[in-house]
């Protein structure tokens, strides 16, 4: 059984006759009764006595408001969190704790059955925690981009029948002066489309840092909603991706600046393949109140082939006068010249293709911090760590 649902919605409805305010997507409603109490183990093992992990209801994270939207949640998660065991996962970090190796979460729905995962966390005053997720069936090296096992691989996703949904809701709290890293990773996930919600409140001098790789073989929706509702509060969002065949990438980011001098970086670099469709909208919106502010979005997105389909929608809002708010976006080919250069030294012209996509990646993944996860992301997207 599936639903009609209205996803991503724009905070300001804009651009009406071109249908870029939202998505409307079909969400297939046949869900796994999932028991999270194993992952709580093995999360508990990690977070040691630097605070606590349990279960709690939905209910009780309700307030935090995501990126995707409440529909979502009234139609599907809602119910699921009411009449099914689905539950969410809870992780609280003790005030000055510092977690200091990544707590890693690893998912592979299978397509057979749709699935929610469900993450609370909360990051008390002077704590730091980063979280690791990815959502993928890791590659072999001879299965890189390129390869015949690859396209094979993106014309099974194409030719998938109806898909089941995998529905990733991340809500947290980034109390003052504590620090909240997530790094998360789509690689290839077929006959699945893949639902990825989150939703931050960010207190004084708090700080939010999230890092997302989309690289895989199916549609993906994805919303973030970050308050920074604290003086001083950061914001800073790295963005990669990759999208083939007829897949869709649906982005709906929002910082909304609360407090006074808050920052927000909003960095998006992808490349676009075949028939896909990719749609970013990143908002700024500079809330009364939110003097000395600033914000600034780009993307710089690489288009491979003459029938993609590319949507860029930045807005900035504003309440303040004394706020400053950029935004920009390059849009286009592999430059001729460049094209040129490396095909006189030896370099095929496919490759060269797969040059460029590979360092749009890799410029998202230098952001991490931490080494593990770098060569886990390498491995996981091209079969071999940084290192080899």
């Amino acid at each position: 059984m599936s639903e009609l649902i209205k996803v991503n919605n724009i905070p300001a409805p804009t651009w009406n006759h071109l249908r870029m305010n939202d998505a409307n997507v079909s969400i297939v409603k046949d869900f796994i009764n999932k028991d999270i109490k194993t992952d709580a183990e093995a999360v508990t093992s990690l977070i040691g006595d630097n605070g606590k992990v349990d279960i709690v209801e939905g209910s009780a994270i309700a307030e935090v408001k995501t990126g995707m939207g409440d529909e979502i949640y009234d139609k599907v998660v809602n119910s699921l969190y009411k009449d099914t065991d689905n539950k969410v996962l809870h992780i609280y970090v003790d005030e000055d704790k510092n977690v200091e190796k990544p707590v890693m979460l690893s998912f592979e729905p299978d397509g057979s059955l749709s699935e929610l995962d469900s993450l609370y966390v909360e990051v008390s005053k002077g704590a730091s925690l980063t979280i690791y997720m990815k959502c993928a069936e890791e590659i072999k090296a001879n299965d890189a981009s390129g390869s015949d096992s690859a396209t094979e691989a993106k014309t099974e996703a194409k030719d998938g029948a109806d898909k089941a949904s995998f529905i990733a809701s991340f809500k947290a709290k980034v109390a003052e002066n504590a620090k909240l890293t997530l790094v998360q990773v789509y690689g290839s996930v077929p006959n699945v489309t893949v639902f990825n919600d989150i939703g931050v409140t960010v207190e004084d001098k708090g700080n939010f840092n999230l890092v997302q790789i989309f690289k895989g073989d199916t549609s993906i929706y994805s919303g973030l909603r970050t308050d920074l509702i604290g003086d001083k509060s950061e914001l800073d969002v790295n963005i990669g991706y990759d999208v083939n065949s007829d897949h869709v990438l649906d982005l709906n980011y929002i910082s909304n600046h609360f407090g006074k001098k808050t920052l927000s970086s909003i960095n998006v670099a992808g490349v676009l393949y075949d028939t896909s469709k990719k749609t970013f909208r990143g908002s700024i919106d500079f809330k009364n109140g939110s003097s000395g502010s600033v914000g600034h979005e780009v993307e710089d997105v690489l288009l491979m082939d003459d029938e993609v389909h590319n949507k860029t929608i930045p807005l900035i809002l504003c309440a303040e006068e004394d706020v400053s708010g950029t935004h920009g976006a390059t849009i286009g080919r592999i430059d001729d010249e460049i094209s040129f250069y490396l095909e006189t030294r030896g370099i095929a012209k496919e490759k060269v293709y797969d040059i460029m996509a590979k360092a749009k990646t890799d410029s998202i993944i230098a952001k991490i911090s931490d080494s593990d996860v770098k060569n886990d992301i390498s491995k996981l997207l091209y079969g071999a760590s940084e290192d080899e």
